[in-house]
């Protein structure tokens, strides 16, 4: 008898949701809006502005435990980057690998609120040494990427049949490179840099 109990406790605990346990694929689609932590060197700005808008695509399978307990695994092709102070684009591309724990509140059969958080790995592509030239003062600044970078992704959205929409706030745990500054005198000024990011998320899962 107590057994029963306990068991309809949580059933009642579980909201009605069409979801049922197995895995569904789909693709994602988004927005990067970058917020890099770069340093200044003798009053030396590297970046125009701490912003950039980057965009991401690929992609997405979700596994569902429970109604209201799942995680999505996504394989994106994503750029982020940096306006330097001279007004070249920096970009970085990067395949990115974000898996999250959702926890979802599904009010009726089509539509749910949901939280998640999870690690996400971004490999970057391409050249990861980039050199700009400063012809105003000939100072060189010098970029040295990281070929693995780690993060965390805190976020939540909302549910409306197999469109979801959500936003998530990109946590660095790691730093993206080092950031080099050579004067004319050939000396060499260098730190780590890190960048956040806040992301619109589009996906559509069937």
């Amino acid at each position: 008898m107590g057994r029963r109990i306990v068991f309809l406790f949580f059933l009642f605990l579980l909201p009605p949701c069409a979801a049922e346990a197995g895995v569904d694929f789909g693709a994602s689609v988004g927005v990067n809006c970058i917020n890099n932590d770069i340093s200044e060197f003798d009053g030396e700005k590297a970046v125009h502005a701490d912003n950039y808008t980057g965009f991401f695509i690929g992609p997405v399978m979700e596994a569902v435990f429970l109604p209201s307990l799942r995680m999505d695994v996504s394989a994106l092709y994503s750029q982020r980057g940096m306006l330097l102070s001279n007004g070249v684009s920096l970009k970085n591309r990067s395949v990115s690998f974000p898996v999250s724990l959702k926890l979802v509140a599904c009010l009726g059969d089509v539509f749910g609120l949901f939280v998640q958080s999870g690690p996400q790995v971004d490999i970057s592509l391409g050249e990861r040494h980039r050199t700009v030239v400063n012809p105003e003062s000939g100072e060189t600044s010098v970029f040295d990427l990281k070929k693995a970078v780690l993060s965390l992704n805190l976020g939540g959205g909302m549910e409306l049949g197999c469109v979801h929409l959500s936003v998530n706030y990109n946590l660095p745990l790691s730093t993206d490179g080092v950031y080099s500054l050579h004067d004319i005198s050939s000396q060499i000024t260098s730190d780590a840099f890190k960048s956040s990011t806040l992301q619109f998320v589009l996906s559509l899962v069937f």
